[in-house]
C-alpha cells in the first residue's frame, strides 16, 4: 500500500498481554512527530502511566527517519494483520499518518511481519528508547 502525501507521524503500540484473559500487563507507546517530538509512554495494566519520557529532534532527522523506514523496512508492503493462535505474548500496531489525513495500520497478536527487527532497531535507535519485541 502507497500513501498520499509526507508521513507527519508514527506511531508504536507494544501491548504486553497476560496468559489469563488477555488483559494486558503493560503497554509501551512510541510516537515520532514530524515537528521533532518523540515521545516514549509506558502505562501499567490499568492504563495508568508509569514512564514518560520526551526527546527532540530536528524536523530534517525526522523526515530522514521516515525516508529510511520507507526505504530499507518497506512496512507499506506489510500486511494489515499478523496473527498467531498461541496464547498469551503480545500484541502490537502501528499507526502511520500522511499529511493528506491518511493512516496505514498494520497490526498483530504474536506474529511478526517481515523486516519487524531492521523496524524495530531502528525505531529503538531513532528514539533513544527501547522496543522490546523482537522477532525471529
Amino acid at each position: 500500500m502507497a500513501m498520499e502525501g509526507k508521513i507527519v507521524k508514527l506511531t508504536v503500540i507494544m501491548n504486553d498481554l497476560s496468559v489469563m484473559g488477555g488483559n494486558f500487563k503493560s503497554k509501551f507507546k512510541h510516537t515520532v512527530c514530524n515537528d521533532g517530538t518523540v515521545t516514549y509512554l509506558v502505562y501499567n495494566a490499568v492504563g495508568l502511566p508509569l514512564e514518560t519520557k520526551k526527546t527532540s529532534k530536528s524536523t530534517e532527522e525526522v523526515d530522514a527517519f521516515f525516508q529510511t523506514l520507507v526505504k530499507d523496512v518497506n512496512f507499506f508492503d506489510w500486511n494489515s494483520r499478523y496473527y498467531s493462535d498461541a496464547c498469551g505474548g503480545f500484541r502490537w500496531e502501528i499507526d502511520v499518518q500522511s499529511d493528506s489525513g491518511e493512516h496505514f495500520n498494520p497490526h498483530g497478536y504474536i506474529k511478526l511481519p517481515p523486516n519487524w527487527n531492521k523496524f524495530a532497531a531502528l525505531v529503538a535507535e531513532f528514539t533513544g528508547f527501547p522496543l522490546y519485541v523482537t522477532g525471529e
